[in-house]
């Protein structure tokens, strides 16, 4: 991976010449190193630097670049001004902030999620299928061969137990281009206008998953969790659903413990995944399943 320097350098044909340019770097987030880049004092570009191994953490990067771009003709995201083969992204700066960890969502703003989120699974199929069980099953034995394995150990047989517990899930019929990661970082917002951003886990996948992701990530409400079933699947919610929203939820706490596992095994210098694992294992708002 090259210097900041070495990517500004070779977007010397889109940045201004003569403008005065400013690198800040964006804090949020645990996956990439991402800036924006400000002209005369305004924030015009964001440059987005990935950390992790695109095989080993099934990242498809020409998928994630195809969908990014589909998105952003839809409007549901930014637009991509230079990239390259590395999965180094330029896209032009979307004003506003991200949601807050603690969102609280009201009716109207459940509308405004719901309608961007019927967007999304419109959009036209594509080939890569996004199986959330076959990715933990995959990320637990990469960390269970890896050479640092016995110092993740008794989490890594925590984690193991948790997953193993769950019941397989069958995938419906149908499957849609889910975003398949909607924590609030990944939503933007400003004023009446929301964004999605972070393709990296992208993929055709049962529609419910991303209710999941975004019931649990964003505290909804039981009643708001039924509206969203209700307008993204576009028939009345049933107790079918419920049970498998929730079981994409346990899903969703398991896979993000197995990730920062990994993270913490791949990638020790860009975050402490064992802190960041016992903080969330045992806090019972992100983990109100597993016992300790």
């Amino acid at each position: 991976m090259c210097a900041l320097s070495d990517y500004l350098k070779q977007l010397n044909s889109i940045l201004p010449i003569n403008g005065e340019i400013r690198v800040e770097a964006i804090e949020e987030g645990f996956t990439n190193k991402v800036y924006k880049i400000l002209e005369s004092g305004q924030p015009k570009w964001v440059l987005r630097l990935p950390m992790l191994e695109s095989q080993c953490f099934h990242i498809d990067r020409q998928t994630e670049l195809s969908v990014w771009q589909q998105a952003a003709q839809q409007g549901l995201t930014s637009q991509i001004l230079w990239h390259n083969p590395q999965g180094v992204v330029l896209s032009e700066f979307l004003t506003g902030s991200t949601l807050p960890l603690e969102v609280q969502h009201t009716q109207a703003s459940i509308e405004q999620v719901c309608r961007l989120l019927k967007r999304l699974h419109d959009m036209p199929p594509i080939k890569l299928h996004y199986d959330v069980q076959l990715i933990i099953a995959d990320w637990l034995e990469q960390i269970r061969l890896h050479e640092n394995f016995v110092s993740v150990s008794a989490q890594w047989r925590q984690v193991s137990n948790w997953f193993e517990a769950l019941p397989t899930v069958v995938p419906p019929e149908h499957l849609v281009l889910a975003h398949n990661d909607l924590n609030p970082k990944n939503l933007i917002i400003d004023g009446q206008k929301l964004w999605l951003i972070d393709w990296e886990s992208a993929g055709m996948n049962d529609p419910l998953f991303d209710v999941a992701v975004l019931a649990h990530s964003q505290h909804l409400q039981p009643e708001h969790i039924e509206i969203v079933c209700q307008y993204v699947l576009g028939k009345p919610f049933t107790s079918g659903m419920a049970k498998r929203v929730l079981l994409y939820r346990k899903l969703y706490v398991v896979r993000e413990l197995v990730w920062l596992l990994l993270k913490h095994l791949t990638a020790p210098q860009e975050l402490n995944g064992l802190e960041w694992y016992h903080v969330l294992a045992t806090d019972t708002d992100f983990n109100p399943y597993f016992d300790n």
